[in-house]
């Protein structure tokens, strides 16, 4: 499933709304969250009954945003994948959000407890096999967000993730500060600092 991240991201290719696109037999549903319009994608040849992985597919920054990878070339896999072909969602993650919380908004919550729930409430969608994906921002919110949700993903997948090891080295917006760039490292920071406090107090 997780060939489908290199398959939404591909670039090129007519997108839905924009001329005519192949869709292959798939289906194509809008719904919203918490006022952010979702894209989802239901491959051709399901089964009554039939319940199908579901993955969640995260945009990268700017552009036509949870429209920008329902294209052509997605419709075009999903139909060579056949009974293999995941139920899709894209979510809308704003210009440059990154798919976490902060300030602005928690945009990692609203994945979790909006966007999955309200999917698999609406698609045939399996809730025993949520994998997501992202290509870019989203590559980084992917990877993000499968850490901090530790077996609730069956698969996690990212193309060309933003990923930096500096806050100096991040693009213009995608955190609040170098603590919101990651968290778990100044906590980690401040507890060894707490520890080494510690240690010199013992040696006093």
């Amino acid at each position: 499933m997780l060939g489908f991240v290199a398959v939404a991201a591909a670039v090129g290719g007519a997108v839905v709304g924009a001329g005519h696109v192949d869709q292959h037999g798939a289906r194509v549903e809008r719904f919203v969250v918490a006022g952010h319009r979702e894209v989802a994608v239901i491959p051709a040849g399901l089964r009554d009954g039939e319940r199908r992985p579901l993955l969640v597919f995260l945009h990268g920054r700017g552009g036509t945003r949870a429209e920008s990878n329902v294209n052509s070339a997605m419709f075009a896999g999903l139909a060579r994948a056949g009974r293999r072909a995941p139920v899709i969602v894209f979510p809308d993650g704003g210009d440059h959000g990154y798919w976490h919380d902060r300030r602005g908004k928690a945009w990692g919550r609203y994945v979790m407890d909006g966007v999955i729930p309200a999917a698999l409430r609406r698609l045939p969608a399996d809730p025993r096999r949520v994998a997501i994906g992202g290509i870019s921002m989203g590559g980084f919110g992917a990877l993000d967000l499968a850490r901090r949700n530790r077996g609730r993903f069956c698969a996690v997948g990212a193309h060309s993730p933003a990923l930096w090891q500096t806050a100096g080295e991040t693009a213009a917006g995608a955190f609040d500060d170098a603590a919101d760039l990651n968290p778990c490292c100044v906590r980690s920071a401040s507890l060894s600092e707490r520890q080494n406090r510690f240690r010199r107090r013992d040696v006093d």
